[in-house]
């Protein structure tokens, strides 16, 4: 089972900031979620005690907990910056994609949809519809297929 947490630290001037924000009717509800979290942690509840009272997740609790540790009131004011979102998909098959799309036929059809090229290059459709989508191959009126002027 889980260790009980220890009371969280807190000074009198950071109580009484997390206290206001929690009286204060025009303070976002996400930061008065932060702030009772942490002012139940100084009183010594447990994070399921508290997770339970507030109808939020444990590991919810011991996320702001620990922000509150190591960052103090301005820790719970504003969201973590998180890193940029990494292109997963390879170039060169960003290449293929495009190329297949724009100098080939399905044997069976006029042009490829997501799904057919999909299935011809061994990839998910959704890869094949954001690599059209970042290129602006757009799709016609029909779902996933693509309308492509040579």
């Amino acid at each position: 089972m889980w260790e009980a947490a220890e009371p969280l630290a807190m000074s009198k001037e950071q109580h009484s900031q997390l206290s206001s924000w929690v009286r204060t009717p025009s303070t976002p509800q996400n930061i008065v979620l932060r702030s009772r979290i942490c002012l139940l942690a100084h009183e010594g509840l447990s994070n399921n005690q508290i997770a339970k009272e507030l109808k939020t997740s444990r590991p919810t609790v011991i996320h702001w907990r620990k922000r509150f540790g190591e960052a103090g009131v301005t820790g719970l004011e504003h969201e973590a910056s998180r890193p940029p979102h990494v292109n997963r998909i390879e170039e060169s098959l960003v290449k293929t994609i495009v190329n297949t799309t724009l100098q080939s036929t399905p044997p069976d059809a006029t042009h490829w949809s997501t799904r057919t090229l999909g299935r011809h290059l061994g990839i998910s459709h959704m890869t094949v519809a954001r690599v059209w989508d970042r290129h602006g191959l757009s799709r016609s009126g029909k779902i996933g297929q693509v309308a492509v002027t040579v």
